[in-house]
């Protein structure tokens, strides 16, 4: 258990307070590592793109300081939601696009577009290119892709649609590398 002095934002309490909790508790000692990774690259096709434009008001979400009594979800900006022929985003920047294929793919993707506002989107991409096959995860062995190259090339083939390409690419991504952590109590 650890207190905070006085109201600290999420964003301090999960980041520096929580670092200094764990090197203090837990003897945690860890470093920074930059390697080139497998990323998707979004940019705009030759032709140019074809979104539309959202017109209204939404609320951002902010990770680093959420609100104490979330909105109503159709409210926020960059929600998604699954259709029966794809999915739906309702007030997207492309960087809200590119997180949301960061968790569906398997790879993180960067916003390349230069293309700055809000959309709604739909892309059409078959419902059983999202289902995962039946089973247990293994336990041991090489893992397995976060998704099916039918889901990556569904979603490639949705995205052209709209004027935007997803290419895969290389860059740098950074990483923390544990040197050492001790049981709690032991010196």
């Amino acid at each position: 258990d650890a207190k905070a002095p006085g109201s600290q934002s999420h964003a301090v309490m999960n980041g520096p307070m929580l670092q200094a909790f764990l090197e203090d508790r837990l003897k945690l000692k860890i470093r920074r590592e930059t390697r080139e990774i497998p990323v998707y690259k979004l940019t705009v096709t030759q032709g140019g793109a074809r979104l539309e434009q959202f017109h209204g008001n939404c609320i951002p979400w902010d990770f680093d300081n959420p609100p104490a009594h979330p909105p109503d979800p159709s409210s926020r900006c960059g929600t998604s939601r699954l259709t029966g022929d794809g999915f739906d985003m309702h007030a997207a920047s492309m960087t809200d696009l590119g997180m949301f294929f960061a968790v569906t793919m398997d790879r993180p993707v960067l916003n390349e577009t230069g293309i700055t506002g809000r959309f709604n989107l739909h892309m059409a991409v078959p419902a059983e290119s999202f289902r995962k096959p039946r089973g247990l995860p293994a336990l041991s062995g090489p893992a397995e892709p976060a998704s099916s190259p039918a889901l990556i090339s569904a979603i490639q083939a949705a995205v052209v649609k709209l004027g935007l390409n997803l290419e895969p690419a290389s860059a740098p991504g950074e990483f923390l590398v544990i040197e050492s952590i001790r049981r709690p109590g032991r010196s």
